[in-house]
């Protein structure tokens, strides 16, 4: 099992001019849920999991600083791998910057999450 995470263009409202959800898409990515306890740790596990709907631009702190633990802590980490080999601290740091980088290109992008 695991979570998926996209980001879409805001789309315009041909009556109002208001953003519309549902745009192109502009990323998106998985990664299994066995990296929970390393999301909760890095303090990112409502950026990831609980974000759908809203602007990446409103969780670029969180992301920043959960790659920050992550970096400077990254041993602590690889005590929550998964034992089963699917969620370890090797691949979840690599996949969180490539997130938090997406999100930082994509400050008006919407998130649709999906699990």
């Amino acid at each position: 099992m695991s979570v998926d995470i996209t980001l879409e263009s805001p789309m315009k409202c041909p009556h109002c001019g208001g953003d519309l959800h549902g745009g192109q898409e502009l990323f998106s990515a998985n990664i299994t849920h066995n990296v929970i306890p390393m999301w909760r740790k890095a303090g990112v596990f409502d950026a990831i999991y609980e974000s759908d709907g809203k602007r990446a631009s409103d969780y670029i702190e969180a992301l920043r600083a959960g790659v920050a633990d992550f970096e400077k802590n990254y041993p602590e980490y690889e005590k929550l791998n998964s034992p089963n080999g699917w969620g370890l601290a090797e691949d979840a740091l690599p996949w969180l910057r490539k997130v938090l980088a997406a999100f930082e290109n994509n400050l008006d992008g919407y998130i649709r999450v999906s699990r």
